[in-house]
Protein backbone atom coordinates (compact mmCIF):
# COMPACT_ATOMS: atom_id res chain seq x y z
CA UNK A 1 0.00 0.00 0.00
CA UNK A 2 2.56 2.27 0.87
CA UNK A 3 4.38 1.59 -2.39
CA UNK A 4 1.69 2.18 -4.46
CA UNK A 5 1.06 5.70 -3.03
CA UNK A 6 5.06 6.27 -3.45
CA UNK A 7 4.31 6.13 -6.74
CA UNK A 8 1.09 7.97 -7.38
CA UNK A 9 3.21 10.67 -5.71
CA UNK A 10 6.01 10.54 -7.70
CA UNK A 11 3.34 10.46 -10.76
CA UNK A 12 1.88 13.41 -9.37
CA UNK A 13 5.23 15.39 -9.00
CA UNK A 14 6.15 14.50 -12.81
CA UNK A 15 2.98 15.56 -14.25
CA UNK A 16 3.58 18.86 -12.63
CA UNK A 17 6.26 19.31 -15.08
CA UNK A 18 4.29 19.17 -18.08
CA UNK A 19 2.07 21.42 -16.39
CA UNK A 20 1.36 25.36 -18.23
CA UNK A 21 3.78 27.47 -15.88
CA UNK A 22 2.34 31.01 -15.26
CA UNK A 23 5.06 32.39 -16.90
CA UNK A 24 4.49 30.72 -20.35
CA UNK A 25 1.11 32.02 -20.01
CA UNK A 26 1.68 35.71 -19.72
CA UNK A 27 3.51 35.19 -23.11
CA UNK A 28 0.59 34.49 -24.73
CA UNK A 29 -1.46 37.51 -26.14
CA UNK A 30 -4.62 36.22 -25.42
CA UNK A 31 -3.71 36.26 -21.53
CA UNK A 32 -1.99 39.87 -21.46
CA UNK A 33 -4.99 41.25 -20.29
CA UNK A 34 -6.00 39.24 -17.40
CA UNK A 35 -2.67 37.64 -16.43
CA UNK A 36 -1.73 40.19 -13.52
CA UNK A 37 -4.97 40.30 -11.62
CA UNK A 38 -4.67 36.27 -11.73
CA UNK A 39 -2.10 36.87 -8.79
CA UNK A 40 -4.68 38.44 -6.58
CA UNK A 41 -5.78 35.87 -3.75
CA UNK A 42 -9.50 37.40 -4.05
CA UNK A 43 -9.79 35.02 -7.19
CA UNK A 44 -8.78 31.96 -4.78
CA UNK A 45 -10.16 33.23 -1.75
CA UNK A 46 -12.34 30.85 0.74
CA UNK A 47 -14.43 33.96 2.05
CA UNK A 48 -18.25 33.88 1.84
CA UNK A 49 -18.44 36.69 -0.73
CA UNK A 50 -16.08 36.12 -3.38
CA UNK A 51 -17.21 32.02 -3.16
CA UNK A 52 -21.40 33.92 -3.41
CA UNK A 53 -20.31 35.75 -6.50
CA UNK A 54 -18.46 32.70 -8.07
CA UNK A 55 -20.99 30.64 -8.18
CA UNK A 56 -23.45 33.13 -8.97
CA UNK A 57 -21.64 33.74 -12.03
CA UNK A 58 -21.58 30.17 -12.75
CA UNK A 59 -24.91 29.45 -12.26
CA UNK A 60 -26.26 32.12 -14.45
CA UNK A 61 -23.78 31.21 -17.17
CA UNK A 62 -24.65 27.60 -17.05
CA UNK A 63 -28.19 28.41 -18.43
CA UNK A 64 -27.57 30.97 -20.79
CA UNK A 65 -25.29 29.38 -23.10
CA UNK A 66 -24.59 25.46 -24.42
CA UNK A 67 -21.11 26.27 -24.78
CA UNK A 68 -17.87 28.31 -23.32
CA UNK A 69 -19.80 28.62 -20.01
CA UNK A 70 -16.54 28.39 -18.03
CA UNK A 71 -14.97 30.89 -20.15
CA UNK A 72 -17.56 33.17 -19.54
CA UNK A 73 -18.54 32.63 -15.98
CA UNK A 74 -14.54 32.93 -15.20
CA UNK A 75 -14.82 36.47 -17.00
CA UNK A 76 -17.83 37.37 -15.23
CA UNK A 77 -16.04 36.48 -11.78
CA UNK A 78 -13.29 38.09 -12.66
CA UNK A 79 -14.67 41.15 -13.22
CA UNK A 80 -16.91 41.12 -10.36
CA UNK A 81 -13.75 39.68 -8.54
CA UNK A 82 -15.88 36.37 -7.38
CA UNK A 83 -13.87 33.04 -6.94
CA UNK A 84 -12.55 31.60 -10.20
CA UNK A 85 -12.83 27.93 -9.22
CA UNK A 86 -16.12 28.15 -7.93
CA UNK A 87 -17.62 29.78 -10.89
CA UNK A 88 -16.16 27.19 -12.99
CA UNK A 89 -17.41 24.26 -10.82
CA UNK A 90 -21.06 26.13 -11.03
CA UNK A 91 -21.21 25.55 -14.91
CA UNK A 92 -22.14 21.92 -14.33
CA UNK A 93 -25.01 22.27 -13.52
CA UNK A 94 -26.22 22.07 -16.99
CA UNK A 95 -24.43 18.90 -17.83
CA UNK A 96 -25.47 16.29 -20.79
CA UNK A 97 -27.34 14.50 -17.55
CA UNK A 98 -29.18 17.40 -16.65
CA UNK A 99 -29.87 19.06 -19.65
CA UNK A 100 -32.93 17.16 -21.13
CA UNK A 101 -34.91 18.03 -17.31
CA UNK A 102 -33.52 21.25 -17.69
CA UNK A 103 -34.78 22.07 -20.49
CA UNK A 104 -38.67 20.64 -19.93
CA UNK A 105 -38.52 22.94 -17.09
CA UNK A 106 -37.23 26.40 -19.01
CA UNK A 107 -39.64 26.04 -21.65
CA UNK A 108 -42.40 25.07 -18.86
CA UNK A 109 -41.20 28.50 -16.95
CA UNK A 110 -41.24 30.28 -20.35
CA UNK A 111 -44.61 28.97 -20.90
CA UNK A 112 -45.97 30.33 -18.02
CA UNK A 113 -43.86 33.73 -18.36
CA UNK A 114 -45.56 34.29 -21.46
CA UNK A 115 -49.14 33.37 -20.55
CA UNK A 116 -51.88 32.30 -22.26
CA UNK A 117 -52.27 34.17 -25.23
CA UNK A 118 -49.32 33.04 -27.08
CA UNK A 119 -49.93 29.34 -26.43
CA UNK A 120 -53.17 30.05 -28.35
CA UNK A 121 -51.57 32.24 -31.37
CA UNK A 122 -48.57 29.41 -31.15
CA UNK A 123 -51.72 26.68 -31.62
CA UNK A 124 -53.28 28.33 -34.42
CA UNK A 125 -49.91 28.84 -36.24
CA UNK A 126 -49.21 25.63 -36.34
CA UNK A 127 -52.58 24.43 -37.08
CA UNK A 128 -52.50 26.63 -40.30
CA UNK A 129 -48.93 25.61 -41.35
CA UNK A 130 -50.45 21.42 -40.85
CA UNK A 131 -53.22 22.38 -42.92
CA UNK A 132 -51.09 23.92 -45.39
CA UNK A 133 -48.79 20.51 -45.90
CA UNK A 134 -45.53 21.89 -46.14
CA UNK A 135 -43.92 20.13 -43.65
CA UNK A 136 -40.74 21.55 -43.66
CA UNK A 137 -42.17 24.74 -42.77
CA UNK A 138 -44.52 23.46 -40.12
CA UNK A 139 -40.93 22.04 -38.47
CA UNK A 140 -39.68 25.52 -39.02
CA UNK A 141 -43.05 27.23 -37.42
CA UNK A 142 -42.65 25.08 -34.44
CA UNK A 143 -39.48 24.87 -33.44
CA UNK A 144 -39.33 29.00 -33.88
CA UNK A 145 -42.30 29.00 -31.81
CA UNK A 146 -41.21 25.94 -29.12
CA UNK A 147 -37.71 27.88 -28.81
CA UNK A 148 -39.04 31.51 -27.19
CA UNK A 149 -40.93 29.85 -24.21
CA UNK A 150 -37.71 27.81 -23.93
CA UNK A 151 -35.05 30.90 -24.10
CA UNK A 152 -37.32 32.92 -21.80
CA UNK A 153 -37.23 30.06 -18.74
CA UNK A 154 -33.60 29.65 -19.80
CA UNK A 155 -33.27 33.10 -18.88
CA UNK A 156 -35.43 32.60 -15.71
CA UNK A 157 -33.58 29.99 -14.77
CA UNK A 158 -30.09 31.57 -14.83
CA UNK A 159 -31.11 34.87 -13.07
CA UNK A 160 -32.93 33.01 -10.32
CA UNK A 161 -30.39 30.45 -9.92
CA UNK A 162 -27.52 33.23 -9.88
CA UNK A 163 -30.10 35.01 -7.32
CA UNK A 164 -30.06 31.95 -5.00
CA UNK A 165 -26.70 31.45 -5.11
CA UNK A 166 -25.67 34.84 -4.43
CA UNK A 167 -28.42 34.71 -1.40
CA UNK A 168 -27.81 31.12 0.13
CA UNK A 169 -23.79 30.84 -0.58
CA UNK A 170 -23.20 32.69 2.77
CA UNK A 171 -25.28 31.11 4.86
CA UNK A 172 -24.35 27.54 3.45
CA UNK A 173 -20.83 28.38 4.15
CA UNK A 174 -21.66 29.81 7.53
CA UNK A 175 -23.34 26.59 8.61
CA UNK A 176 -20.55 24.55 7.27
CA UNK A 177 -17.69 26.64 9.01
CA UNK A 178 -19.44 26.23 12.78
CA UNK A 179 -19.61 22.47 12.56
Amino acid sequence: MLKAARRASQRAIASTRHAVQPEVLSQYRIFKPVFHRLHDPVYWSTDAKPMAIGISAGLLWAFWIPVGQILAACFLALWLRGNLPAAAAATFVSNPITIAPLSYLAHQIGTDLLGPAYIQSFTVAVQSELSSFSLSHAVQTMMANLGLPWLVGMAALGLGSAAAGLLLTPLVLGLLRRR
